[in-house]
């Protein structure tokens, strides 16, 4: 079954590593939901609504006008906001949604050191992404007022939401009204939601290391190895990262393409390294271009793991074969002799598609109250 695609727009000040740290953590995670981010020249639009306060009904009405104005096909969209929320019948609130409508949003006003630990902020953003995913499959399920530890709580006291970070983050009725609804959502998604839940909880509670981590495959030539061995260096604390001769079946001479491919679904994503290794002649023009089994491994992910998953670091006149057009590329100078300066935008561009008050201030203010 195709994967569901939902898209994120990151408005204000916020820690845009953590949010990418999240997608990537919740793609890594299950593969019945797709979340990235929202190609920068459509989010533009929607990014100049960085309010410091927002009424949620107005600005839902306004992703809705946004979402039309756009090409292509964007049914769920979620926008993570720095501003204060003031929802119908709630002020302070975390987020809603028109669930419906495939759109939410969601706020970090007052969540970092109030409600969660600011180094664990993707935790939040995590949980999140479920939430919504959960109420795009079930629409019409409403949150309770009672504390239940469930993610439908309605969560007056805010710091109550931590309780519903957690594994089997539904309570029994909810699940059990989830599971018997018409159209129920299949045990794949429950699933892996389900596992969403659990992970926001494990990084909460500090539970996370390199196995937590979405392992990505670097794959370069010989040549190219100083260049894989800096960008493992500089993604260590992004990824859990495996260069083709550390022991894979890729740095084998007698490897079939059967292992090939299924030693493929071991990583979650793949990064390829393409550096001037060989002098191609085509129709009288010469052109410097990757070692070919470089391109074949990087076709072999690709199908794979479609080309969302696939990113290409590609030195500075290096020719791409046009079939791989469409790849999400970065590029560095190879004559720049420091390979951490040589590389620091390639990284942040990595990160960026992978994708790191008192008690009585943390509370949802019924209306008009503030504050």
């Amino acid at each position: 079954m195709a994967q569901m695609p939902i898209e994120i727009v990151e408005i204000g000040g916020l820690a845009t590593f953590e949010v990418s740290r999240a997608l990537s953590l919740a793609n890594s995670l299950q593969r019945e939901f797709l979340y990235l981010k929202l190609k920068d020249n459509d989010a533009r639009d929607l990014q100049i609504h960085a309010f410091q306060e927002m009424k949620t009904n107005e600005f839902l009405n306004s992703m809705e006008k946004f979402r039309t104005r756009i090409s292509g096909f964007h049914p769920y969209l979620i926008a993570f906001v720095d501003a204060y929320l003031e929802g119908e019948d709630y002020a302070n609130i975390f987020g809603t949604d028109r669930p419906q409508d495939g759109l939410a949003v969601f706020t970090v006003w007052g969540v970092p050191g109030d409600v969660i630990p600011a180094d664990r902020m993707h935790a939040y953003f995590v949980y999140y992404l479920a939430k919504a995913t959960l109420c795009f499959l079930a629409p019409e399920k409403k949150d309770h007022d009672d504390t239940r530890r469930c993610v439908f709580d309605r969560k007056i006291k805010k710091r109550d939401i931590v309780k519903s970070m957690r594994a089997r983050a539904l309570c029994d009725e909810c699940r059990n009204e989830l599971l018997n609804r018409p159209g129920a959502i299949s045990s794949f998604q429950l699933e892996a939601i389900d596992r969403l839940f659990q992970a926001s909880g494990n990084i909460l509670e500090g539970e996370t290391g390199q196995q937590s981590l979405p392992r990505a495959f670097i794959g370069s030539s010989s040549e190219g190895l100083a260049v894989a061995r800096q960008l493992q260096e500089m993604l260590g604390g992004d990824l859990t990262t495996i260069i083709w001769n550390q022991g894979t079946v890729f740095g084998l001479t007698n490897t079939t393409i059967e292992s090939l491919e299924e030693a493929v679904l071991d990583y979650d994503c793949g990064i390829f390294i393409l550096t001037k290794d060989d002098r191609l002649v085509s129709r009288g023009r010469h052109r410097d271009v990757a070692r070919d089994n470089v391109v074949f491994e990087l076709g072999l992910f690709m199908g794979k793991l479609t080309r969302r998953r696939v990113l290409v670091v590609q030195a500075h006149g290096v020719s791409l074969p046009s079939d791989l057009s469409g790849l999400t590329t970065a590029s560095y100078s190879p004559i720049q002799k420091n390979l951490t300066k040589a590389l620091n935008s390639a990284v942040r561009q990595i990160r960026s598609v992978l994708g790191t008050t008192s008690s009585e201030n943390v509370k949802q203010v019924p209306l008009p109250k503030r504050l």
